[in-house]
């Protein structure tokens, strides 16, 4: 068996010995982690968001990094909130998970 076997073997997830655990599911953790210090700023909801148009195979097509950043442009709020549900936005609730578009094992999103 090759590394990569190997390392898939040695970290993949056990189900038995997770079924196994005790969890106390009648006190689940919190949802979302507070920043009671943090100095919040409310964005628009996903369903405001102005997006792009275009299906995802285009779009990552498109797709290029640029490394030359102008300073003094400014990102409007909309943008950086439509970039931010897009990395990490609620998309769904499957009992007490919080569903994203990235995956995650278990939904714990480490």
């Amino acid at each position: 068996m090759g590394f990569c076997g190997l390392w898939n073997e040695t970290t993949r997830l056990d189900h038995q010995k997770i079924r196994s655990r005790s969890v106390d599911r009648s006190n689940p953790p919190p949802s979302r982690k507070k920043y009671t210090d943090a100095h919040t700023l409310p964005l628009p909801s996903p369903g405001t968001l102005d997006t792009p148009p275009g299906d995802l195979w285009d779009v990552l097509h498109r797709r290029r990094s640029q490394r030359r950043y102008d300073a003094d442009a400014t990102l409007k709020l909309g943008k950086l909130a439509a970039m931010l549900w897009a990395y990490q936005g609620v998309t769904a609730r499957q009992g007490p998970y919080l569903l994203r578009p990235a995956p995650s094992a278990g939904a714990l999103y480490p």
